[in-house]
């Protein structure tokens, strides 16, 4: 069989209703069958997906009052995974379907105001989301221990936040706070439902040594709530992988960096320091109550910048180096390397501009030898890798455009994820767990008309 099939349109329509009010709609469609997961249980036997957005604009209201945006999202998303296609259906064993269903709406309202030579803003926010999901056997609905995989699960958001940018002499700072109330609820009377507060605040502060040069210092806190496969998801053996009672996660970080820009060149250098308190961590071979809590710290740097050559040649470089740590091992484990964080890995680019609009581009990506691991929770070592990928645009008016590339020309063999145990990645019946690696060496083309 093919990997899978995907069809997906997309729409958007802005209308001016009158000089200072629009009116924006837009509505994505994706449409995708028979997708096969190697390093999965399971396979999607379909994944549709829809998202529409209506959105209303009002410019200058008033001398102060500059702009008010109100705007309603929805989506849905439709995913059984099963194992029809598998080896393990052919014989006696039936079809086992965990039909998963999402649907999500929201609506936010922001307002903008000129307050003494200061930018503010001011809104509401406010989301639902259900998350659903039954097991079938031979494509008729059971429970497992009287229970669905995922029990309509409802998280309900409401928020209100402010954000204020001015600036003072040679500096320009930035701030925000956003005040979050969450409800999740379940309809498994086994499983207890949950109410999670949380303060997001950020301040930002820039320095402009003079025309070319700027540094900033940057700290803040943010939150993120559980999701309902982290608390409530049920396994088809009846195992309850979520944990019911986790905390929400709250991320307190500093930035500091340094930026140049002038007519040849364009630099940005930014170093981090993140606290991650309640983090949410999978432990590996745990059939019950998998998710948990734990504290750990991230760091690392970032580096982008750009050369200038000629009015037809730019030379671009970005890496970024990161590390993460718990305060202490999961009980009964000794390594306290976090999971999921790459290796140093950077990209060299070189755009040549030989016509209006029109392109030839080439660019390594390289990374370094993935070793530092959360091996007690199925990461492994990756060696290091090198691709070089070449693009050409081509314009051939200013409403056709035809682009042609090839990526990973010498079809390396190189994966640029790990097997963290959340991953939900196969072992081959030992020890070891499946590693997936990238695609090879790929043509693509694209054409493109605009009106």
């Amino acid at each position: 069989m093919d990997a899978y099939e995907k069809k997906s349109i997309m729409a958007k329509v802005f209308v001016n209703v009158t000089d200072k009010q629009e009116l924006r709609l837009s509505v994505t469609a994706n449409r995708s069958d028979n997708i096969l997961y190697p390093n999965s249980k399971m396979d999607a036997l379909y994944d549709d997906s829809n998202i529409y957005s209506v959105e209303y604009n009002i410019k200058d209201l008033s001398d102060a009052y500059k702009n008010l945006n109100i705007q309603y999202y929805y989506s849905d998303v439709d995913h059984p995974m099963a194992t029809n296609y598998r080896k393990s259906s052919a014989g006696a064993l039936p079809d086992i379907k965990n039909w998963l269903t999402t649907e999500m709406q929201g609506i936010k309202l922001k307002n903008t105001f000129d307050v003494f030579n200061s930018n503010v803003i001011v809104g509401l926010d406010g989301s639902k989301r259900i998350w659903d999901g039954h097991y079938e056997k031979d494509n008729l609905p059971f429970v497992v221990g009287g229970r669905k995989s995922i029990d309509n699960a409802v998280t309900e958001n409401k928020a209100i936040f402010a954000s204020l940018s001015k600036d003072i002499g040679a500096f320009n700072i930035s701030a925000g706070l956003r005040y979050d109330s969450t409800d999740i609820t379940t309809d498994d009377v086994t499983q207890q439902d949950n109410n999670y507060n949380g303060m997001n605040a950020n301040i930002v502060t820039t320095y402009n040594i003079n025309k070319e040069h700027k540094i900033f210092l940057g700290i803040g806190q943010a939150n993120r709530v559980p999701d309902a496969r982290e608390l409530y998801f049920r396994s088809s053996l009846n195992n309850v992988v979520g944990t019911d009672n986790l905390d929400q996660t709250t991320n307190r970080e500093i930035d500091l960096g340094y930026e140049l820009e002038n007519s040849m060149y364009k630099a940005k250098i930014k170093t981090f320091y993140s606290r991650l308190s309640n983090y949410v961590y999978i432990e590996k071979g745990v059939g019950s109550s998998a998710f948990q809590n734990i504290d750990a710290i991230v760091y690392g740097l970032e580096l982008s910048a750009e050369y200038f050559a000629s009015d037809d040649i730019i030379v671009d470089f970005g890496a970024a180096y990161k590390r993460g740590k718990k305060d202490e091992a999961l009980a009964g484990q000794t390594n306290t390397n976090l999971a999921d964080m790459a290796p140093l890995r950077g990209t060299v680019g070189v755009t040549y501009e030989y016509a209006n609009n029109s392109t030839l581009r080439a660019e390594v990506q390289a990374s370094d030898t993935w070793d530092t691991i959360d091996n007690d929770n199925g990461e492994q070592v990756i060696d290091s890798w090198t691709l070089l990928n070449l693009k050409a645009k081509h314009a051939f008016t200013k409403n056709i455009e035809l682009t042609l590339g090839v990526n990973n020309v010498f079809d390396q063999t190189y994966a640029t994820s790990n097997t963290y145990a959340d991953l939900v990645l196969l072992t081959s019946g030992g020890p070891d767990i499946m590693l997936m690696n990238d695609p090879g060496r790929y043509f693509y083309t694209n054409l493109s008309y605009k009106f």
